[in-house]
């Protein structure tokens, strides 16, 4: 079946394009209202997915999760999945044209819920106080959305220099005093815009170490996630990979994605309540998500963790995924983690 996608325009194609909406645009015109709820409230699902030698990794992955986010924000897809596909893959295909062979996108979908009734220009009409549409309460919310829920689909190359310290020396965690919201506030796999309390998070880790990421706890005091990846910790003895429970953290993406290839390094992979003992006492501790898919932990609260930098379990993981891939990502982080290497 032909593509219901229109033709790009030459002119999109002389630099970054965008999908807003309906239409392709330039990258620089993927603008939303400032009514929108997205950016008024953070009422939004979002998902940054990554390629592979320019080709889309983990799509399905990615998308089941957003629409599982969107479900259980009470946000229609505005779109069939197949045509939420085909706009990823074109916004993926045309941006991939203007990289270096050897370099590769972060692609990012945002799904807000739409315009919101209290803010937007139309509250001045007064033929909107008895809208037939707006019933009694989405009035007393002020935050009824009068517009189809928007999407916005666009790419960079991906940052992999916020990682130029971590590829040579690991990742260092520090666990902070923000905890992460609970599962009755918002389901773990509810990926939304409104990110404040890792905004803040990160703030409390960069004052303990400028180059440190936070680690945030629950309410019930058990490990959850960093402000952007998924924990594992490694046991070698027995061989064991140890993920907390799923109302607990994210468990993003990348690690599911990972876990085959634990199995098949002779690994079983359990969830479990984790505490920062556990981090203590591990191997090997690796930090995983989508942009660089992981990087060993070498420092946890200042101190030395695992097998930092050289574990064993990690340099077979590494080994195995690139010879996966077709690609070494990390080789290419290097290449690309320092701004002269573009």
């Amino acid at each position: 079946m032909a593509s219901r996608l229109p033709p790009a325009d030459a002119t999109l194609r002389s630099g970054p394009v965008a999908w807003l909406g309906d239409r392709l645009v330039p990258q620089e015109e993927a603008c939303l209202p400032v009514w929108d709820l997205g950016l008024t409230q953070g009422i939004a699902v979002a998902e940054q997915l990554r390629t592979v030698r320019h080709e889309l990794w983990g799509l399905e992955g990615h998308l089941d999760r957003l629409e599982r986010g969107l479900a259980a924000a009470g946000i229609v897809p505005p779109c069939k999945r197949k045509t939420l596909v085909e706009r990823i893959q074109l916004v993926a295909r045309l941006n991939a044209e203007l990289l270096r062979t050897e370099d590769d996108l972060s692609v990012f979908v945002s799904v807000s819920s739409g315009s919101s009734l209290a803010h937007s220009p139309r509250s001045w009409d007064n033929r909107w106080v008895n809208a037939p549409s707006l019933d009694a309460t989405q009035a007393g919310s002020g935050h009824a959305a009068i517009a189809s829920p928007r999407t916005v689909i666009w790419a960079t190359p991906i940052a992999f220099w916020r990682w130029n310290v971590a590829l040579d020396e690991g990742l260092h965690l520090v666990t902070v005093q923000v905890p992460e919201l609970p599962e009755a506030a918002a389901p773990r796999e509810l990926k939304s815009r409104s990110r404040m309390h890792y905004w803040l998070a990160e703030r409390a880790a960069n004052e303990i170490a400028p180059d440190a990421l936070p680690l945030l706890k629950g309410t019930d005091g058990f490990i959850a996630d960093t402000s952007i990846g998924s924990m594992a910790l490694v046991n070698l003895a027995p061989r064991l990979v140890l993920v907390p429970l799923k109302h607990q953290a994210l468990l993003g993406v990348t690690l599911r994605l990972m876990v085959p290839l634990f199995e098949r390094m002779g690994f079983a992979v359990e969830a479990h309540e984790l505490t920062e003992s556990d981090l203590a006492a591990a191997d090997e501790i690796l930090w995983l998500s989508t942009p660089v898919f992981g990087l060993p932990v070498s420092r946890f609260n200042n101190q030395p963790a695992g097998a930092g930098w050289q574990g064993a379990f990690w340099s077979r993981f590494t080994s195995l995924l690139a010879s996966d891939l077709g690609l070494d990502p990390w080789r290419q982080a290097r290449q690309f983690a320092h701004p002269e290497a573009g």
